[in-house]
């Protein structure tokens, strides 16, 4: 019998592949962002039978630095827009980016306090 397997569907990120979804995680590992588990598919999933499967399993330090340097939309959209302006997005440039704004607030914070 012939199953389906969808990563997706049991991390919580519908509407991507099981590739795409492995994929990403692979790469946001290797950027220290995640942490994740290699399984190889079970050959009940013809599609991915012995085919290493990359699965999220939680946030590094890193990751958490990330998303608070990000979280704030006004800072994310200024991000974005600078990096649009060089032509790319290159990770670590643009978290570089986002952890100088997020300075730059506490900076002007603390002066005015």
């Amino acid at each position: 019998m012939e199953g389906s397997l969808d990563l997706g569907k049991y991390i919580g990120i519908e509407g991507y592949s099981t590739e795409k979804i492995s994929y990403h995680a692979k790469i946001m590992a290797e950027a220290g962002l995640i942490e994740t588990t290699e399984v190889r598919a079970n050959p009940v999933y013809a599609e991915y039978a012995g085919i290493k499967i990359h699965v999220p399993t939680e946030l590094t330090w890193g990751g958490h630095e990330f998303l608070e340097a990000v979280r704030d939309e006004s800072r994310w959209s200024k991000v974005k827009s600078i990096m649009n302006r060089t032509g790319g997005f290159v990770f670590q440039v643009g978290s570089s980016v986002a952890m100088k704004l997020l300075e730059n607030q506490v900076s002007s914070l603390l002066s005015s306090a």
